[in-house]
This record gives C-alpha cells, sequence and structure tokens, in this order.
C-alpha cells in the first residue's frame, strides 16, 4: 500500500529505485519561480521609488504650475497637482480613485498566479502596471491628488507612475495580439 502510494506520487520509479532526477527538478522548478517573483517585487518597488523620488524632487524644488523648458514649447517640467484621472476628468474623486486602484492591484495579482513562468515579458508588463498603479496610489493616500510634472506641450501633464502602466498595457496588448498570433 505505502510503495503504490509512494508511486502514485512519483517517489518510486520502477518499483524500487528514487526518483531524484524528478525531485531536482522540482527543486530546479520552485528556485526559477522564486527567482521570477523576485524580480517581479524588485520592479514594483523599483518603479514606485523612481515615481516617487522624482515626485519629491518636483515637489521640493518647484512651486504649483511653475514651468521650466527643456525644450521650448516640446518639452517642460511643470509641477501639477491633478485631482483627477487622465486628461482631468473625474476631479476630487479621490476615494473612488483609492478604491479602483487596490481593486486593479488585487485583480492584477491574482490574475498573475495563473500565468506560467515561461511568460516573462508579460509578468513584467503587469509588474510595471502594478507598481503605477501604487505609485500614483501614494499620493492620492498622502495628499489626495496625484503629483504630475511631465509635459510634452500637446498632451497633458503626465508622471513616472503614468509611464510605467502605459508600458506595462504596451506590453499587455503585444502579448495579446502578436505572441499569442504567433502561437496560434
Amino acid at each position: 500500500m505505502i510503495k503504490m502510494m509512494m508511486k502514485k506520487m512519483n517517489w518510486i520509479r520502477d518499483d524500487s529505485i528514487p526518483c531524484l532526477r524528478d525531485s531536482f527538478y522540482s527543486i530546479n522548478k520552485i528556485r526559477v519561480g522564486v527567482w521570477f517573483e523576485m524580480v517581479f517585487i524588485v520592479t514594483v518597488m523599483l518603479v514606485m521609488m523612481i515615481d516617487q523620488v522624482t515626485k519629491y524632487y518636483i515637489t521640493k524644488n518647484f512651486f504649483v504650475a511653475q514651468s521650466l523648458p527643456i525644450i521650448r514649447n516640446v518639452f517642460h517640467i511643470t509641477y501639477v497637482q491633478n485631482p483627477g484621472a487622465a486628461f482631468g476628468i473625474l476631479k476630487n474623486k479621490t476615494l473612488f480613485f483609492i478604491i479602483i486602484s487596490i481593486v486593479i492591484v488585487v485583480l492584477i495579482l491574482i490574475y498573475l498566479k495563473h500565468i506560467p513562468s515561461n511568460k516573462k515579458l508579460l509578468r513584467f508588463g503587469l509588474s510595471l502596471q502594478i507598481g503605477g498603479a501604487l505609485g500614483n496610489l501614494v499620493d492620492r493616500v498622502k495628499f489626495g491628488y496625484v503629483i504630475d510634472f511631465l509635459d510634452f506641450r500637446i498632451w497633458p501633464v503626465f508622471n513616472m507612475a503614468d509611464m510605467a502602466i502605459v508600458f506595462g498595457v504596451g506590453i499587455l496588448i503585444y502579448e495579446i495580439m502578436v505572441v499569442s498570433e504567433k502561437r496560434a
């Protein structure tokens, strides 16, 4: 009975020899999984850190609405306090954005558990999205608004967290449209 259970659990192969190769494979699979989790966590933390450090610098060195031309009429550093979302929509709905941000982060984390470890690019894109969402969430909780400062004169002012979210969404679109089509 015990021998049969061990065989089912793949501890024994050929009725007598322990299957060490499968054990090593499982251990290596765990190591690779842990490594991917660490890369994911480091990416999230780096995005948040870069976002928060740049926003801190802006708040300490600029006053609200101050603009510094880097390339005149093309790119400026402009300190903006954004109480809404992109393009200034839904102004002063801070609690709504806090709840939405938390829900989105939780949903991405749940989705992440179902992504195979070989989907490195997709995992990286999701880590960018989570890092960006958490970076803006920190602002909303701390100040009630998001600090924006990257100003390409033809587009609303944005920040590093917004860039990470957009790059993450771009990677997600690439994975869905290009990579999945190659497999089909």
